[in-house]
């Protein structure tokens, strides 16, 4: 890889975060699961059924890497409703449905907390900032596909002003209810040394990866002012600052690289590529000033 910034891994890997096995509201056994996105080319993901913590220690051999995770559920004390998901557990969370005590027993394991689906729920922005999030869903594939409600990256972008380093992933959220094949449609790339589970859980921690739907990051270099980029090939490509500040390349024709200068009163930037179908990736934001 050209990459060179916060990616200087040997690898890339592509992974999932939210999907549901038949331990809760999924169609498939966590087998099923697990056999179906190796054989559509992921390295890893995430079992994250409902108040059920899947630790990937209490099971056998399985055909990638599973992170340890669940989905919670609830009302928080002031009445508003979450899902949260929580990658990275180490043991069984006991909290009797409270979703406070669950989010601090998470947090005390040093778990991953993502803010799920925000628009599909109808949360608002203050109650995202509410509780201790790592990051959000800034694209999750079934809510879209179901509501048209399944993008949020307006919500990152007014979180990110106050809180630069808020990652955002992209997920499928996948069931697999029968005639809903909501899945292949969110997935985040993570770059590491190593394919494990505690290499992959630290880099998702230190924002080592990129969100997308399709397009492909190929190089990315932060050097003198100026981010470079490479990628498959895209119709658009968008430097994103705080509030209505941006930039962006426009070709009729797709383009395989691109230049910004960035501004010197920009704390923080992040990139954003769209292809000729639609389809976006997302790198998390960069810091640009102390």
């Amino acid at each position: 890889s050209k990459i060179d910034m916060n990616f200087k891994g040997k690898c890339w890997l592509r992974g999932n975060l939210h999907l549901h096995s038949d331990q809760s509201d999924g169609h498939l056994t966590i087998a099923q699961v697990a056999r179906k996105y190796a054989q559509a080319g992921y390295d890893f993901i995430a079992l994250s059924d409902h108040w059920r913590t899947f630790l990937a220690d209490a099971h056998g051999p399985l055909p990638l890497v599973v992170l340890n995770g669940m989905e919670l559920d609830g009302f928080d004390r002031l009445g508003s409703y979450y899902h949260v998901l929580v990658i990275g557990l180490k043991q069984t969370i006991s909290s009797n449905g409270v979703i406070e005590n669950a989010l601090g027993a998470a947090r005390e394991q040093g778990a991953l907390l993502f803010w799920a689906h925000p628009h599909w729920t109808g949360n608002s922005l203050e109650e995202g900032l509410r509780h201790p999030f790592d990051g959000m869903e800034i694209y999750n594939h079934s809510s879209q596909c179901e509501i048209g409600k399944g993008g949020a990256c307006h919500y990152w972008d007014a979180i990110l002003e106050s809180r630069p380093e808020f990652s955002g992933i992209a997920v499928d959220d996948a069931h697999f209810s029968p005639g809903e094949p909501f899945w292949k449609g969110g997935w985040i790339m993570v770059n590491v040394d190593r394919k494990n589970a505690a290499d992959i859980v630290a880099a998702i921690r230190n924002g080592n990866f990129y969100a997308t739907q399709g397009p492909t990051l190929r190089a990315f270099v932060r050097r003198a002012g100026r981010i470079e980029i490479e990628m498959t090939p895209v119709k658009f490509a968008r430097l994103l600052g705080p509030r209505s500040l941006g930039k962006w390349v426009y070709k009729a024709s797709t383009f395989e690289k691109a230049v910004f200068r960035v501004p010197d009163n920009w704390p923080w930037a992040r990139i954003e590529i769209e292809d000729s179908e639609g389809h976006r990736a997302w790198t998390n934001a960069l810091r640009l000033q102390a």
